[in-house]
């Protein structure tokens, strides 16, 4: 076959290969789409009033005060002028179907001790770039600061926060991702339900952990008047997105086609 007819149609045969591939590709993507990443969402719309358990796979955890005072984490307060002063409607869904932190926590029945209170999502698989997003708010009548981190374990589904006792234990959640007025300043925290996000990031792999939500103050914090009422509410995960090695192929391919007929076009044949 004559070398010249061969550089005539060679961009027309990339073409013809690359098209083949796309049909291919088509009937692969099929299957990568079923396969990729969902978000994984929470809206806490079934923990509604006292005595509801949290959402399949979720957890309340602490290694402060345990007993009657303290509620560890419950469904949210509505407001109400006259009993429950602090309270607010949740961000999304039935009026008190948010997650609740209060500083009772830190009561241990007879005088103030300390508050290591979790919130434990349930397990994940996660990548870097993935995006944990949430809200949160304090009461509007707060006058006094509180706090929020947000922590990652990579320990699969361990709760473990720390022993019993320890006021600053974290456990297998260290790594923070976040925190909401670390250094407990009054205005600090937001009194309107506000978005946050934190991105994942240091992981060798795909990972299976889980999210934590920590509402923690020292004894001193709490005797200076620190701790209010705080919530949370929709909560996401949403995963990052990697290109199939198929895909990347493909578009080498039409690329190169495009460079190679560039070329051809600036080259009279010999």
């Amino acid at each position: 076959m004559h070398a010249s007819w061969i550089r005539l149609r060679l961009p027309a045969l990339i073409g013809f290969a690359i098209v083949g591939l796309i049909s291919t590709e088509t009937c692969i993507d099929a299957s990568i789409i079923n396969s990729q990443p969902t978000e994984s969402q929470q809206g806490f719309d079934s923990y509604t009033v006292p005595g509801d358990s949290l959402p399949t796979g979720w957890s309340a955890v602490t290694t402060g005060p345990s007993d009657v005072y303290n509620p560890f984490v419950t469904p949210g307060q509505p407001y109400d002028a006259t009993v429950q002063p602090y309270g607010f409607d949740a961000q999304s869904g039935p009026a008190t179907s948010y997650a609740g932190f209060s500083w009772a926590a830190g009561y241990d029945g007879t005088s103030w001790s300390f508050i290591n209170t979790w919130l434990l999502s349930d397990s994940q698989t996660l990548n870097n770039g993935d995006v944990v997003s949430f809200w949160a708010r304090e009461q509007s009548t707060a006058s006094t600061p509180n706090r929020l981190e947000v922590r990652l374990s990579t320990n699969g589904d361990s709760a473990y926060i720390g022993a019993a006792g320890d006021p600053t234990g974290v456990g297998d959640f260290n790594t923070l991702l976040t925190s909401i007025n670390p250094t407990l300043t009054v205005d600090g925290f937001p009194d309107q339900w506000t978005q946050f996000t934190a991105t994942v990031s240091g992981l060798n792999g795909p990972t299976t952990g889980r999210i934590g939500f920590r509402y923690n103050l020292s004894n001193q914090e709490l005797v200076g008047g620190s701790g209010g009422y705080i919530g949370v509410d929709t909560f996401s995960i949403n995963p990052t997105v990697v290109p199939e090695p198929a895909t990347i192929v493909i578009y080498g391919l039409g690329f190169t086609g495009l460079i190679y007929r560039q070329w051809r076009k600036r080259k009279p044949l010999g």
